[in-house]
């Protein structure tokens, strides 16, 4: 299973047992069809997370699950290791981890990074490399994202997603 090196050096792996702990809580967004459940939902409109290595990245402290439109089922885990949107740091003033105002692509940037990780939808079909980053552009156009940011993201991981999603060795997709 892939591990991340913290600043510290201490190796985590991607997927963590947690047990009890505190939470960083995230909002999620909006959800006006109800295609989100678990901690995403109107009883509880924030993602649960705790940082890790300095806040560069982040555990799912509980699951959420995201229907798309064509009725496909993708849920993320607790104990999943997100790091937001893998924007470049001289992009993140323009384009912080999590979104802004204008656009909260939190959710997206989560259930995009299980997709690479997982590559299978809830039902055990596979999930292709453009199936995951049309998920991404799916979630941050239902979430009212500003479109231009849509749009670049879509642009940005069709450009360079190909590249992390052949590099990932068989043995490190999360069964």
């Amino acid at each position: 299973m892939k591990t991340y090196t913290l600043a510290n050096g201490e190796q985590v792996p991607e997927l963590l047992d947690l047990g009890d702990t505190g939470a960083t809580w995230l909002p999620w967004g909006i959800d006006p069809e109800g295609r989100f459940s678990g901690a995403c939902s109107d009883t509880l409109p924030f993602i649960p997370l705790a940082p890790l290595g300095g806040g560069h990245y982040w555990v799912l402290l509980a699951a959420i699950t995201y229907r798309t439109t064509a009725g496909k089922r993708i849920t993320a885990p607790r104990g999943f290791v997100v790091d937001g949107a893998s924007v470049p740091r001289a992009f993140t003033g323009i384009y912080p981890i999590w979104g802004d105002g204008d656009s909260n692509y939190a959710p997206a940037s989560i259930f995009h990074d299980w997709t690479y990780a997982h590559r299978r939808w809830d039902d055990g079909t596979d999930i292709t490399c453009r199936d995951a980053d049309g998920l991404l552009h799916e979630i941050m156009f239902y979430q009212q994202c500003n479109r231009l940011t849509v749009t670049e993201f879509y642009y940005a991981v069709d450009a360079f997603g190909r590249v992390v999603w052949d590099a990932r060795k068989p043995e490190d997709i999360i069964p």
